[in-house]
């Protein structure tokens, strides 16, 4: 399950349930500044056997593709990175094993935990707050629920088969 629908799902039950904003953006930010932390520091560490590990053993790839973004766009890169699916995971690891300065890192790195929590995270929440989920609770939301539900795992089933038979 990608990670910003299941912190969409967290924020949107936060905002039903009455967590205090503050307080979710609070342990968003940190998450976010300790997680890439995390991936720096086993960058920077480990970066000459990093290729050899998984999932970077199956997919060079995007190792390259991040290292390529961080060439592109320097220190500048950890904030952009932050919000760019497809390389988010990559590109403190990436960092760290291009020995980027771990002052230079955390202050990029705290810079864009403070855009990233906000903006992906008050949406939902005021989402959660607004709507009233319980009068979904009844046989007719769940109904519709399991509707939605069916539909999405075909379109996915389907969009499986597709790129299986899709010569590459």
């Amino acid at each position: 399950m990608p990670g910003v629908a299941l912190l969409s799902a967290i924020a949107i039950t936060a905002g039903q349930i009455s967590i205090p904003l503050w307080q979710v953006l609070i342990c968003a930010w940190l998450g976010a500044v300790m997680g890439d932390a995390i991936s720096y520091g086993c960058g920077y560490v480990f970066r000459h056997r990093i290729h050899d590990v998984w999932p970077f053993k199956l997919h060079p790839d995007w190792l390259n593709q991040g290292h390529a973004f961080f060439n592109r766009h320097g220190g500048k890169s950890v904030f952009f990175g932050r919000f760019i699916g497809p390389i988010r995971p990559f590109i403190p690891v990436v960092a760290g094993m291009m020995d980027m300065k771990p002052n230079r890192f955390l202050f990029w790195n705290l810079i864009s935990a403070s855009a990233w929590a906000p903006l992906y995270l008050i949406p939902p929440y005021v989402l959660g707050d607004t709507l009233n989920i319980k009068d979904w609770l009844n046989w007719k939301g769940v109904i519709v629920m399991s509707v939605f539900t069916v539909i999405a795992l075909i379109v996915t089933w389907l969009l499986k088969k597709q790129n299986q038979t899709t010569p590459s």
